[in-house]
């Protein structure tokens, strides 16, 4: 009888054994297919992950199996562009990593969480996760997350305005990388710094680097991360007013993502791109054609900013083809889109502010204490600047509030150093308001009711009426 038992128990063991072993396959399979193939990646973490919460493990999940497969998972849809799934996977493997007292997890789920939220445009929540991700790889000498984290905060900062600190940010994660031996982050971040050259206008450099980054795709076989660089050099190639090249790159990106339904994002903005190219070379109804297609799988992926600007171009494009009632409803749908995407855009900006600037304050905090007298001064004043940097921010974008001296007779308005401005000067020196001028019925009256051509005009209208 006992023999049976332990022949019983021997059973059980192997036949976990054997699960075990093909869930870790799995993910390994998935992990090695991440910037390859992500679907693929994606199918193989979904097995591993059924199978470490189902059948035996049904009710005592297989703890490694389910920790890594969400890990995949979660990197995997941040790369599809799914950015709420992104999220949602993030946080559970997150907790799991925090259980597990795992820094090395933590460090890469919080890289990729944050990375999403940068192609969300959230950009203080990006620099956060980020941060945070940095300081946990420098924890446990992680060189290639260290590079790797690097190269997505340079991306944040070169949309922040941070152009210096986004440079220096990008040969820190290249010089990590480097010793890393980690090609792969090289690879994402000469196509980061491609985009970012070519923002700044500086196209042949950006052209330099979005082809180094091409070369390692080709030689590490980095298939869906081709598609990415095929997309910048396309943008690149369309500043310089390149059209030619431009469409080809934009029509190999969007005739990839069609035949194997990858890189729903980069889809999106490659449709979009193409339109506006074939709009500046005067082919509407392609132009249209395109557009319209990018904005339904912006609206399918919920991608405010594709939407926002693909409704903004129909509109413009029906209005000046004389079809009023399509403008109208695109320019309508654009107004209310655009509140969103400027609020996001303005809170954002100074929550990045802010957020650089604690983290600057409480770094250069930390050195003071170490500082001779003459240094303490010269630290004390880069805060004051910083300070400076951070209201200016606030004053560029806070509206005009609290109670404003005004002339009771000229109506001009007083400002802070005692000098009275006209009212219009006043009002667009502190808010983004212009102005346009006419002159309404009153004053018309008095400055020109005894002109002759006036009074005729005057009584020509009592005739009509």
């Amino acid at each position: 009888m006992n023999m049976l038992k332990e022949d019983s128990e021997k059973n059980r063991t192997i036949n976990e054994s054997l699960s075990t072993k093909t869930i870790d396959e799995l993910n390994h399979k998935a992990t090695l297919l991440i910037n390859v193939d992500n679907q693929k990646s994606l199918y193989y973490s979904s097995q591993a992950h059924h199978l470490s919460t189902t059948g035996k493990f049904s009710s005592d999940p297989y703890q490694e199996g389910l920790t890594t497969s969400l890990n995949v998972l979660c990197e995997v849809n941040m790369v599809l562009g799914n950015s709420q799934i992104t999220m949602e996977l993030g946080e559970k493997v997150m907790a799991l990593f925090k259980a597990q007292n795992n820094l090395d997890g933590q460090a890469k789920v919080l890289s990729v969480v944050g990375f999403n939220h940068f192609i969300c445009g959230n950009y203080p929540e990006a620099i956060e996760n980020l941060l945070l991700s940095l300081q946990l790889a420098g924890e446990t000498s992680n060189l290639p997350q260290q590079g790797r984290s690097l190269s997505f905060l340079a991306a944040v900062y070169s949309c922040t305005g941070e152009e210096k600190k986004s440079a220096e940010t990008f040969d820190k994660s290249i010089e990590i990388s480097s010793s890393a031996k980690d090609e792969i982050t090289l690879a994402i971040t000469y196509n980061n710094m491609a985009v970012y050259y070519s923002e700044i206008e500086k196209n042949d450099i950006a052209l330099v680097f979005s082809q180094k980054s091409l070369e390692l795709c080709d030689k590490l076989g980095l298939s869906d991360l081709t598609i990415t660089g095929l997309d910048t050099i396309g943008n690149i190639y369309f500043q310089m007013k390149n059209y030619v090249q431009a469409e080809k790159h934009f029509c190999d990106v969007i005739n990839i993502c069609k035949s194997s339904d990858k890189q729903q994002y980069t889809y999106v903005v490659s449709l979009l791109n193409l339109g506006r190219l074939q709009l500046d070379l005067g082919n509407e109804e392609m132009a249209v054609s395109y557009i319209v297609q990018s904005l339904e799988m912006a609206e399918k992926i919920d991608s405010k900013r594709e939407q926002f600007l693909t409704h903004q171009l129909l509109s413009k494009i029906y209005a000046q083809k004389g079809e009023f009632q399509k403008a109208f409803l695109h320019h309508k749908k654009f107004q209310i889109i655009e509140k969103t995407v400027y609020n996001q855009k303005a809170n954002g900006k100074i929550k990045a502010l802010e957020l650089l600037h604690k983290t600057e304050s409480e770094k250069k905090e930390a050195e003071i204490y170490q500082l001779k007298n003459v240094e303490l001064k010269n630290k004390i004043k880069e805060m004051s600047l910083l300070n400076n940097a951070l209201q200016k921010a606030f004053d560029e974008i806070k509206p005009l509030k609290g109670i404003i001296p005004t002339c009771s007779n000229c109506k001009k308005i007083r400002d802070d150093t005692g000098y009275w401005n006209r009212i219009e000067s006043y009002i667009q020196k502190h808010s983004e308001a212009e102005f346009s001028h006419g002159v309404c019925p009153e004053c018309l009256e008095e400055l020109y009711g005894k002109d002759d051509w006036y009074i005729e005009m005057k009584e020509e209208e009592k005739k009509l009426k």
